[in-house]
């Protein structure tokens, strides 16, 4: 009897052990290999942008010197790409297509000049396709046909960039949940026809604390688009200053008091709330 109760418990505690066993097998092989990212340095480790991305696993940072490259680049991964000097660090397009065009998501984009893209659509500073959660901060994009294209995309940040002399300042083309915030759009559309700011197809953006000036034709144009949010803006010495059409599509222009609207450098009536705000280039 006592020989039987000592078999059971060994053959329970042997079971007890291969269950432990089987178990921790099943958790480590549900480890994931974490791989440290990287900072790849141009031109250190490779000579041009492109390159560098190219070599670059997602998580991984591009930094880039200062200087002028002659490039078109592809980003087609979640990586981030910052240029020492917004400045000094160019990324000249040559009259040739974008200058950047990120296809891949959650790419952040910060401290260049972009410049001289090609002419026609969609040939931007840059161009967001297809994709979501990127971040476009501390750029100056300026001499581009379209400063910056979101087409088809979501949840993009546009944040603290100098968007300069581009035949469009920002177009906004079948795209939702984007916000572009204190970003300084200044005389787009020097020669006519384009806008500081387009709207095409496009619902539930977020527009707020920017300063459209100086556009040869329209502050900002809304086409096909509804419940977009327009607030703390600043419209100054545009040709015109606002386009709406169809004129029954809503968007939302002010919060309401004591929140306010936006600043319109021709507008003279009453205003109960909104006084320009300083803004320092």
């Amino acid at each position: 009897m006592i020989w039987m109760v000592v078999t059971i418990k060994k053959s329970c505690i042997s079971s007890f052990l291969w269950l432990i066993l089987v178990l921790t097998l099943v958790h480590v092989g549900s480890f994931r290999v974490v791989v440290a990212s990287r900072v790849i340095y141009v031109p250190a480790d490779f000579s041009s942008i492109q390159s560098a991305v190219d070599n670059a696993t997602p998580g991984d940072t591009v930094f880039v010197d200062q200087g002028t490259y002659y490039e078109n680049i592809v980003v087609d991964k979640s990586i981030s790409l910052v240029g020492e000097n917004r400045s000094t660090t160019i990324i000249d397009g040559g009259s040739l297509g974008s200058v950047i065009m990120v296809s891949g998501s959650r790419v952040e984009i910060s401290g260049f000049t972009l410049r001289n893209s090609g002419v026609g659509w969609p040939k931007s500073g840059v161009q967001i396709v297809d994709s979501y959660l990127n971040t476009l901060s501390d750029n100056i994009i300026q001499d581009n046909h379209i400063g910056v294209l979101v087409d088809s995309s979501l949840d993009n940040y546009i944040s603290g960039n100098n968007i300069t002399a581009n035949h469009y300042g920002i177009y906004i083309f079948k795209s939702g949940l984007n916000q572009i915030s204190d970003n300084f759009i200044l005389y787009s559309s020097p020669t006519g026809g384009g806008a500081g700011v387009a709207f095409s197809f496009s619902d539930e953006n977020l527009f707020e604390g920017n300063l459209v000036e100086g556009s040869g034709n329209v502050a900002v144009a809304v086409a096909s688009s509804r419940n977009n949010n327009f607030y703390y803006n600043n419209f100054v010495n545009n040709r015109f200053q606002v386009s709406v059409f169809p004129e029954d599509y809503v968007n939302i222009w002010d919060a309401g008091y004591p929140q306010g609207g936006n600043f319109w450098s021709d507008y003279t009536g009453p205003d109960v709330k909104m006084k320009r705000e300083a803004m320092a280039l």
